[in-house]
């Protein structure tokens, strides 16, 4: 919060800054790090939920971020296929 607060009054001093989004980039990934991308793409595959989506536009979409996050193991993919189906799907199966 005090980061944040402190860039704010300084891009509210020096206006220009917001100019320079390429710059806003590198010294947020200076200051917080590289993104983690595969932790990102398990938190997605942890929420992810089939709505108004063909179920296998989502198996695709599911396997694709299991691809991203490394995740091998089936009993895990089977897993996380699951959990973003509804319940009446579920009981289907």
């Amino acid at each position: 919060m005090e980061w944040r607060n402190a860039k704010v009054i300084e891009y509210n001093n020096d206006p220009a800054k917001w100019n320079n989004y390429e710059m806003f980039v590198q010294e947020l990934k200076e200051t917080w790090g590289p993104v983690d991308e595969p932790g990102m793409v398990l938190h997605r595959l942890t929420y992810k939920k089939l709505t108004k989506v063909p179920i296998n536009s989502y198996i695709a979409q599911v396997d694709q971020d299991l691809s991203l996050a490394g995740i091998k193991e089936d009993s895990i993919k089977r897993n996380l296929i699951l959990l973003g189906l509804l319940t009446s799907m579920k009981a289907k199966l």
